[in-house]
């Protein structure tokens, strides 16, 4: 039986080699090997944890180690990182446990003679865990890089839009993961049903800003809960429903979702639109699309179909057809890093080079808006180069499209019809929308 600290070492591996996602290698993993619940879990901490922390675990593990990190050997900075992250985070389990295991681990993954490096770094970590130096820095931003394992040219991007105080807040909120969301299926169910039915399945839940949405705890796997076996609930983080909300889709309308996978903002639009009018939901990879019919067929809603198509590249049939468009284009993601902390490692050019993408979509998108009809700009990410600088160009291009303003319960003002969501503020994921008319 494979356990907690192996399988979380073998992700980080291969998270280290190949950049494969930590969530889906692990999920993998447990489906070939014998992994108890509690393993899993602890392993899926363990991993995510390092992940968001590791210019903060290398930063200690330096300071207590002889040889420098890059001198090391690749397989055992992995096993260091996850078992100082024990150490220093995970209070429940035992030093001497983390501090043994991670020698094991090295005898068995990297050999004998290393494992007395290992017990030497770990035990002088554990030895100190109550009274760990500060991290010195006399540059803010490279301290804000360390101790919140953001690269250098991230902070430097947050530390633009905020002062230190507010900065430090965002970090923070990214430094914690993010409940799990649920919305009622409002064409199946309603909030006092949907509370019932998590009560019968002893899910812990918590009503939060918006009316029929619940953050959840201890569920375990999603896919075998009854209440998304009936088609009772979805996932969706506010910001994207709220985003999908703002798009302003109603009942008898035609929306198109050009860039639709998972399917999120077509399964909120179909709630609004009480399943009775037209959506296309698109995507590049037919793969993606599936998943998108099946999550509708397990609501019940029976308005929308899926298209495979690049949304770069015009349509001609499309053209002029909707009236509402909702281009939620791909992003850098560093909206969603507490659910998905590879992210944070991302370049400064591989950001840019995505911005070309995202106005190529937002061209396209609109030409398939009616006039008078409404176009959703949105992204996961809080970058402004992604976000306001693509709706900025845009419109320099495009005189017949104007800003709307629109707001949402009190949470968000998009009083010039832009708005980022910003989690220290709002406290869910970093997002961002752009509500567009076309003129008639």
């Amino acid at each position: 039986m494979l356990g907690a600290r192996e399988a979380a070492f073998k992700a980080l591996a291969a998270y280290r080699k190949n950049g494969a996602w930590s969530e889906i290698f692990l999920d993998n993993l447990a489906e070939k090997e014998e992994m108890s619940q509690r393993d899993m879990a602890l392993a899926e901490n363990i991993v995510m944890g390092v992940i968001s922390n590791l210019y903060y675990l290398d930063y200690y593990i330096g300071l207590y180690c002889a040889t420098p990190l890059k001198k090391l050997h690749p397989a055992l900075l992995d096993i260091l990182r996850l078992s100082a992250y024990q150490i220093i985070f995970l209070e429940k389990i035992p030093v001497s446990a983390a501090v043994n295991e991670g020698v094991s681990l090295t005898k068995e993954f990297v050999n004998v003679k290393a494992s007395g490096l290992a017990n030497a770094v770990l035990r002088k970590i554990s030895q100190n865990v109550k009274s760990l130096p500060e991290i010195e820095s006399e540059d803010f931003s490279q301290y804000l890089s360390v101790k919140y394992s953001f690269p250098l040219w991230y902070v430097k991007e947050i530390q633009a839009y905020f002062d230190k105080e507010q900065c430090l807040s965002y970090f923070e909120s990214c430094s914690k993961v993010p409940p799990v969301t649920i919305h009622a299926n409002t064409l199946r169910i309603n909030s006092q049903d949907l509370e019932a039915a998590l009560e019968k399945e002893n899910i812990r839940y918590k009503k939060n800003k918006i009316p029929g949405s619940y953050d959840i705890s201890g569920a375990g796997k999603m896919s075998g809960l009854e209440i998304f076996k009936n088609g009772y609930a979805y996932v969706q983080d506010n910001s994207a429903y709220i985003a999908a909300i703002i798009a302003g889709a109603k009942k008898g309308d035609r929306v198109i979702d050009i860039c639709s996978a998972p399917g999120g903002k077509s399964i909120t639009s179909a709630m609004a639109m009480e399943n009775c009018g037209y959506i296309l939901s698109c995507d590049i990879h037919e793969k993606k699309l599936k998943r998108v019919r099946e999550n509708a067929k397990n609501l019940g809603i029976d308005i929308i179909e899926t298209k495979c198509l690049d949304g770069r590249k015009r349509v001609d049939e499309l053209l002029g057809g909707f009236d509402v468009v909702i281009a939620d284009v791909p992003c850098s993601g560093f909206g969603v890093v507490g659910k998905k902390p590879e992210i944070r490692y991302k370049k400064d050019e591989e950001t840019i080079g995505l911005c070309k993408t995202q106005l190529e979509i937002l061209k396209n998108a609109a030409n398939y808006v009616k006039p008078g009809g409404t176009v959703l700009y949105s992204t996961c990410t809080v970058l402004k180069r992604e976000n306001e600088d693509i709706v900025r160009k845009f419109l320099a291009e495009n005189h017949e499209f104007e800003l709307m303003p629109f707001s949402y319960e009190g949470i968000i003002d998009g009083k010039d019809g832009m708005a980022t969501f910003w989690p220290h503020i709002n406290g869910f994921d970093g997002f961002f929308a752009a509500k567009l008319r076309r003129k008639s």
